[in-house]
């Protein structure tokens, strides 16, 4: 009993076979039927208990089938993945009491669903989706075009088809949500069952379908009628929707009314339909059935939709044969539009339904054409528009199915010298458009630009507004691949429409430094550097005149003695034997000496060698206060014997300096020359391989192309040869024929003489 009780609780809920199964254990044990020591210690007995305490549970017998039927049903296996979870029929339903729950819809849900349609014309390519699905039933067109409302003047959205219309139960079945009677695996577009009410009420608040089915399976040619209108059950105040429909069977040649429930039910809807509906009377309601030539469905949208500014959402003047999104209309982009024609449908397929219809489908059925405000919609190819294309296979890894493919078609549009900014993806599922250029490559350049691609990419689930792809891993792994498509296609191709092709791959040099040359080879300390310069400025000094103005004088000073360069060279030339209390001066200067207010002239120094000379300061002006003073005019010191010596020893310093900077100069372009021989050395040597290699191919195909010939010359030749003997061999058999008829009269001959 234990382990029932277990199993019955795995399988959940406490139901009647469970209660059943109990109340016969208990009854056992009220018999003696069960016993034992165990089960006398763990409860207690029932032997004292009424003889009735058990007639409130059921008994096994009296279990109902309907109860079991529920209970034993099998459990489904139920799809764990939510993009399948909606593959569900509901063939097969168990049947559950009339008293069971149902949920609710209110018309506030009509609105809810169609904000899934962002835009109004992927509203109007559901409905051509739906007419282009009656081509297996032998439709030939679907129609497009703008009434004029009767009773309002209002214009009104038209859509019709001659296939196989709706029968009773398939009207109702399309005015419902989720039911769809097309097969998911066949080559059908729709497979939601929720398109038409989301398109429609998209469109406008009210439609009405007006649909006309021949005899089918034995059955009479039927006229039914379907009206959802968001206005009639706001106007009502209904709390759920309500669709009321008329039916109508045609016998010999009459429309007979097909009643479901009693007259009064029937006026109802007859009522509903005519005073919020175009057609406010029964026979006008049946005269739409007129305008359809054999069978098929009558669309009508009406009370469409309005912007802010209380104008028609679509617009109808613009264009009087095309439908456009207003405010979309951008003069820009139809400018660009009729620079390129190329591009055409990339700049005006979002706001102009006859654009986008007309890459809407890869391939549209034999005998089928779209019509929109009586003018054919022409089927437009992309690929039409494109040139150096690459066909490419890809073959995605889903669930297993390794055999699904999609050709993937690249190439580069006709204006992509242009360098527009126009690439993108045009990716079909079924036949039908779902991502129109579909941007993949977001390059902040201008890689990638010109590049259209096409696909059918049957394998991954689109979207329920079917205007964009559910964002599963396989579709994660498409975008993935296309864009390394697109790169390898840009890099390989962009030469061809007038890019720069990417660099050259490999170790890219680096780019050193440049250096001056004594930077390089010698270094030298702070000290030595602020006294080379104040020698260099010396020269330029002393070479100058010695009577210069204020104005000419201030102005070398300046350039050679930057005020940083003088202080840190009073520093470097001080004697560490002057006096302290200098105000300032050099090496040279009188202590406690005031800077002239005037320049005096400076003494030229003859140096005894040939490259130094005495480091002589320019004379200062009063208008600085920090310049190195070397000379006195009124009371002029000659430098001493030391003090040349000095300045000998620092001149022979400079010169085995420059000596040495010299050497290293030159051993540096020395090996610098040898350098560049050695490359061109091999420059040449490389030049001189290359065209080796270059006559070895051009001999190699020379070679080829002359077999080739010969070996097309010989075939010339064998053709010859075998027209030849098939001119003998025909000739040989005329002559066959001619002794075969021969003998045949000859045999003609002696069997009518036998026989006679």
């Amino acid at each position: 009993m234990a382990v029932e009780e277990e199993e019955e609780r795995n399988a959940g809920g406490a139901g009647p076979s469970r209660i059943t199964g109990i109340a016969t254990d208990l009854r056992k044990r009220g018999a003696g039927g069960i016993g034992g020591d165990d089960d006398q210690r763990k409860k207690p007995k029932i032997e004292d208990m009424p003889a009735d305490f058990l007639d409130f549970l059921p008994n096994a017998n009296d279990a109902s089938p309907e109860d079991d039927a529920v209970v034993s049903a099998p459990r489904p296996n139920r799809c764990r993945q939510f993009w399948k979870a909606g593959d569900y029929d509901g063939s097969g339903a168990q049947t559950m009491p009339a008293s069971m729950d149902h949920v609710r819809m209110h018309p506030k849900f009509l609105h809810s669903n169609a904000t899934s349609h962002k835009w109004a014309l992927g509203a109007i390519a559901e409905l051509l989706d739906n007419a282009l699905d009656e081509a297996q039933n032998g439709a030939t067109f679907v129609n497009i075009n703008v009434l004029k409302n009767p009773v309002d003047g209002s214009p009104m959205l038209l859509f019709e088809d001659n296939g196989g219309g709706m029968t009773q139960e398939r009207l109702r079945e399309c005015m419902s949500f989720g039911y769809s009677a097309k097969d998911k695996a066949a080559n059908m577009i729709g497979q939601y069952g929720n398109g038409f009410k989301t398109s429609t009420m998209r469109l406008g608040a009210d439609v009405i379908v007006f649909s006309k089915s021949n005899a089918k399976r034995g059955g009479r040619p039927t006229r039914s009628v379907g009206f959802l209108s968001y206005s009639f059950l706001r106007d009502t105040m209904q709390q759920d929707i309500i669709v009321p429909t008329l039916d109508y069977e045609e016998h010999g040649g009459e429309l007979k009314e097909v009643q479901r429930g009693t007259h009064q039910d029937w006026k109802y809807r007859m009522d509903a339909i005519t005073k919020w509906s175009p057609y406010q009377s029964e026979e006008s309601i049946r005269s739409q059935f007129k305008k359809i030539k054999g069978q098929g469905t009558r669309i009508i949208i009406y009370n469409l939709w309005e912007d802010e500014q209380q104008r028609l959402e679509l617009d109808f003047e613009s264009d009087p044969q095309d439908i456009q999104i207003r405010g979309g209309r951008d003069d820009s982009q139809r400018d660009m539009a009729e620079k390129y024609p190329s591009a055409k449908h990339f700049f005006l397929y979002q706001n102009s339904l006859r654009i986008y219809a007309s890459i809407l489908y890869l391939h549209l059925p034999k005998n089928f054409k779209i019509t929109l405000r009586n003018q054919e919609i022409k089927h437009h190819n992309i690929l039409s528009d494109v040139m150096h294309i690459e066909e490419l296979v890809y073959k995605p890894q889903k669930d297993g199915q390794n055999g699904m493919s999609a050709k993937v078609h690249l190439g580069f549009l006709k204006d992509a010298r242009e360098h527009i900014d126009v690439q993108g993806f045009n990716v079909y599922h079924k036949n039908r458009l779902i991502k129109p250029f579909w941007r993949i490559w977001n390059s902040s350049s201008s890689q990638g630009r010109g590049v259209i691609g096409v696909l059918e990419a049957n394998f991954v689930e689109p979207a329920h507004d079917k205007q964009g792809f559910e964002r599963t891993p396989v579709l994660q792994r498409l975008e993935h691949r296309l864009q390394l498509m697109q790169k390898k296609f840009w890099n390989n191709n962009c030469q061809k429409v007038g890019y720069q092709g990417p660099p050259a791959t490999g170790s890219a040099t680096k780019k050193r430094k440049t250096m001056h040359e004594d930077e390089i080879l010698y270094r030298p300390r702070r000290a030595d550097r602020l006294q080379d310069k104040a020698i260099r400025s010396s020269r330029r000094c002393s070479s100058s005149s010695s009577e210069v103005s204020d104005d000419e004088d201030e102005r070398p000073v300046k350039e050679a003695f930057p005020r940083k360069a003088k202080i840190q060279a009073k520093k470097a030339f001080r004697d560490p034997n002057a006096v302290d209390e200098v105000d300032v001066g050099s090496r040279f200067a009188k202590p406690k000496e005031t800077i002239p207010s005037k320049p005096k002239p400076v003494p030229h120094v003859p140096s005894k060698s040939k490259e130094s000379a005495v480091a002589v300061v320019p004379v200062a002006t009063a208008k600085d206060s920090l310049i190195l003073d070397d000379f006195e005019a009124e009371e002029q010191v000659e430098p001493t014997d030391h003090q040349l010596r000095e300045l000998e020893e620092e001149t022979n310093v400079l010169a085995t300096r420059m000596e040495r900077l010299e050497e290293a100069g030159n051993a540096q372009l020395e090996v610098g020359v040898a350098r560049t021989q050695e490359l061109e050395e091999t420059v040449h040597r490389l030049e001189m391989e290359l065209a080796f290699v270059q006559n070895g191919l051009l001999e190699e195909c020379n070679k080829y192309k002359r077999e080739l010939e010969e070996e097309k010359k010989q075939r010339v030749l064998d053709d010859a040869e075998i027209r030849k003997k098939l001119k003998t061999l025909e000739s040989e058999k005329k002559i066959l024929e001619k002794e075969n008829k021969c003998l045949r009269e000859k045999l003609g001959l002696k069997v009518d003489a036998i026989i006679s």
